[in-house]
């Protein structure tokens, strides 16, 4: 081969060089060494080249991991997972686009939320903001290189201070020292379901503020009801039936809370009673949820700010609104029931039922028209009265007899049914 040849083939090889130094940018760290003497040695092959990138990381592996250090939170790291490989010579190769990754990937750990001050409700006082803190990722990069030259163990990276929105200071004329208005109900503890299900919704709730002519919806703090949001399938009032629906006894949360907001004097904006009344409140004075069809929604008219909180324990739920104290001495529910209606029976053959037995499905119960009305006093005066009028249609009652004339057919046993207590009296007062 001619001298001008030799070269030639040098040239084209520093060319090949250049364009793929060029493809691959500095994150794949690709080379290409080339010998001063020109020779037909002189191009290492791609699996020489590759090997070399094993020899590296192979040399970086024996390096000892790192701490990473934000605040009191720290992750321990792979030298190579921050980009850091050992050359032949023993330098070191910083490979800046996998330390990014690795630090975005890591920033969740090495960070914290900053936390809002908040009404400590169960001490009455207020709890103060807490900072939080993010990595600083750009500026944690100049330092990775450094500490591995220096083969540190331990970095503390630079890091973004995250303020809170809410201070301390925006309680200090808060006053929660009454209850303005409280209401409790009652549940069975064996329905683990049901019972999961208002203690979800209810911890959404509990210790909401509603500040001054603020409105509060119940469906928009809440949410949707889904298997997504954790809740269950339990019995829920459905066309005036009972049926198994996912989220079954929100409604008792929502009834509870109205229950509280009617004695507190909080101004009701949208609220509706179920198809059937309930088990676990006065008929009159319940209140129905569906998302997103049917809403809970109240607005504080005072110009204070309110809070809302629940107890749950023990078979009980308890809804309280707190403030100071109430504009009013009393707030009285009064109930009047002003027509009732029959209820009729629809009786069914069942061929799994012997002859002579049967199943109760589903209680009658009597419909009813009622008014209700809420009484504001002031040294012993109504001062105010706003009125309702409700209509329950009649619940029907569903029978299955038996028509199996089989002497050993298995028995099928009575499910437990929730039907609610008819009224003692036309008119119910309750007062607080």
């Amino acid at each position: 081969m001619s001298q001008r040849l030799k070269y030639s083939v040098v040239a084209a090889t520093c060319m090949i060089g250049a364009v793929l130094l060029w493809m691959f940018d500095d994150a794949t760290m690709f080379r290409v060494y080339i010998q001063k003497t020109p020779s037909s040695e002189s191009v290492l092959s791609f699996d020489e080249l590759m090997s070399d990138d094993a020899a590296m990381e192979e040399r970086a592996s024996k390096l000892s991991n790192i701490e990473l250090w934000v605040d009191d939170l720290f992750v321990s790291v792979p030298w190579i997972d921050l980009g850091i490989t050992i050359n032949s010579d023993e330098t070191l190769l910083f490979d800046r686009n996998k330390a990014l990754i690795t630090l975005l990937n890591y920033r969740n750990q090495l960070s914290r939320e900053a936390k809002n001050a908040r009404l400590d409700l169960e001490h009455r006082s207020i709890a103060p903001e807490i900072d939080g803190f993010d990595i600083d990722i750009y500026a944690s990069l100049l330092l990775i290189k450094e500490a591995a030259e220096q083969r540190r163990t331990k970095l503390i990276l630079p890091s973004i201070v995250r303020k809170p929105s809410v201070t301390q200071d925006k309680f200090e004329s808060f006053d929660v020292s009454h209850v303005m208005g409280e209401f409790r109900t009652s549940f069975n503890i064996e329905d683990n379901e049901r019972n999961d299900n208002m203690k979800r919704a209810a911890l959404r709730i509990s210790g909401h503020i509603l500040l001054p002519q603020e409105e509060f919806s119940f469906n928009k703090i809440v949410g949707p009801r889904t298997r997504d949001e954790g809740y269950k399938i339990a019995p829920i009032i459905s066309s005036r039936e009972i049926v198994d629906g996912i989220g079954g006894g929100i409604c008792q949360v929502s009834t509870t809370l109205h229950g509280a907001v009617f004695f507190s004097g909080l101004e009701i904006v949208e609220s509706k009673p179920h198809s059937r009344p309930s088990i676990y409140a006065p008929m009159g004075f319940d209140s129905t949820v569906v998302y997103p069809s049917v809403d809970f929604k109240f607005r504080n008219p005072y110009d204070f700010p309110v809070v809302i909180l629940y107890r749950i324990a023990q078979g009980e739920m308890m809804a309280q609104i707190l403030g100071p104290k109430r504009p009013y001495d009393q707030i009285k529910f009064v109930r009047k029931i002003t027509k009732e209606h029959r209820y009729n029976t629809v009786i069914r053959e069942d061929s799994k039922i012997s002859f002579g037995n049967y199943i109760i499905d589903q209680d009658g119960y009597p419909g009813y028209w009622i008014t209700t009305s809420r009484q504001y006093y002031q040294n012993d005066t109504v001062v105010k009265t706003e009125s309702w009028y409700w209509k329950y249609a009649p619940v029907i009652e569903y029978i299955r007899i038996g028509v199996n004339f089989d002497p050993d057919i298995p028995i099928v046993e009575q499910k437990n049914i929730h039907t609610p207590k008819l009224p003692d009296s036309v008119m119910l007062t309750i007062v607080q």
